[in-house]
């Protein structure tokens, strides 16, 4: 069933940023199980290979240290180093199970949720947790407690079958080997059973975990999901809201055509076609090229023009001349040499009606 979120109906899979927030307070799918599945699989396999190479060591180890203690004196002092030698015997034995155990759980752990560190889930305190009619709510209607007890239940009817079928098998096995007094064989038979039915149990326990942990991955994008309206809250955070940003680039518009129109009274000349559209050029000898210093088509042509004729600058009509700068050739840019002879031909004009510009004009031909 849909859920119904403060800004609508949560259809969509969350985005990265949703996941990177969520994560950060430390939700995120794990499987206790899975964990605990895998390790008691591995730790089988490790200690019957553990068992073959060390534990006749051991075996050995410890019952030199038992046949010592018939003529042990007992002394604090000799207490102390008996208690020592059996305490590192042990420790020795232990240390590497107790190595690979950690291992496994942290691996397993981070192939789960990756690397992270967060005190977030520490700092939040909720009364609700203790409320117990809170807890026997969401115990009663939770989807997610109505799993995990079906997988309670899979796994003791599970492990009960395995049990039966097993000791089924090995009972009359067992019975007959008492019959004949063979307790070394009675060992043999209880450790190879028991080794043999904690591995089944634990791989059937992996399956069952891998099909939970299936579940909770499939309820915790379910959990994180967000509606439409919650994406285009996000996006506008994160790109800003576009109101906002229609009304700063409507701001910085306003700056360049001013700065545009600023450029206009120093120009050289104003290029017509003759009502559409204006371009307003600039030459200095230092200058590979004339340079276009504003342009524009309709009311801005008619700006460009207006501000030229009070500052004096010649507005000349060159229709196809024109229409090309406009088109290929941005403000501040040089004009593109395949326009130079016609544009030569304008200023040359130009500065015959005006002694400064031809004496620029002069300086840059010599």
């Amino acid at each position: 069933m849909p859920k119904e979120g403060p800004l609508g109906e949560r259809t969509e899979s969350a985005t990265p940023k949703r996941r990177n927030e969520t994560r950060s307070e430390g939700n995120v799918c794990t499987s206790r199980d899975l964990s605990q599945s895998v390790v008691l699989v591995v730790m089988f396999i490790f200690f019957d290979v553990y068992n073959s190479l060390v534990f006749q060591d051991f075996k050995f180890g410890m019952e030199e240290a038992f046949l010592k203690l018939p003529y042990l004196h007992f002394t604090q002092e000799n207490v102390v180093t008996y208690g020592q030698e059996l305490g590192s015997q042990l420790f020795l034995f232990m240390l590497p199970i107790w190595l690979v155990i950690l291992f496994v759980s942290v691996t397993v752990i981070i192939a789960q949720v990756g690397l992270m560190f967060t005190l977030k889930p520490l700092t939040k305190f909720d009364l609700n947790k203790f409320n117990p009619i809170t807890g026997v709510q969401k115990l009663m209607f939770s989807l997610k407690s109505i799993m995990k007890l079906v997988f309670s239940f899979l796994k003791l009817i599970a492990i009960t079958f395995l049990l039966w079928y097993t000791l089924k098998k090995v009972v009359p096995l067992l019975l007959s080997l008492m019959f004949m007094g063979s307790v070394a064989a009675i060992g043999s038979v209880m450790w190879s059973v028991a080794f043999d039915l904690g591995m089944k149990v634990s791989i059937l326990l992996l399956i069952l975990a891998l099909l939970d942990y299936t579940y909770q991955r499939w309820q915790y994008e379910e959990d994180i999901k967000m509606s439409k309206k919650e994406i285009e809250e996000e996006m506008k955070q994160m790109e800003g809201d576009p109101k906002i940003k229609g009304k700063r680039r409507e701001i910085q518009r306003k700056i360049a055509i001013q700065r545009m129109m600023q450029s206009v009274p120093q120009a050289d000349v104003v290029i017509t076609n003759p009502t559409e559209l204006a371009i307003a050029i600039t030459y200095e000898p230092s200058d590979p090229a004339p340079r276009v210093v504003a342009k524009g088509a309709g009311y801005m042509a008619k700006r460009i023009r207006d501000v030229a004729r009070e500052n004096g600058v010649p507005v000349i009509e060159r229709k196809p001349l024109a229409q090309a700068l406009f088109k290929h050739v941005e403000i501040g840019e040089y004009v593109p040499e395949k326009f130079w002879q016609a544009l030569a031909e304008v200023l040359a004009y130009v500065y015959e009606l005006d002694e400064k510009k031809r004496q620029k004009f002069d300086k840059a031909a010599s």
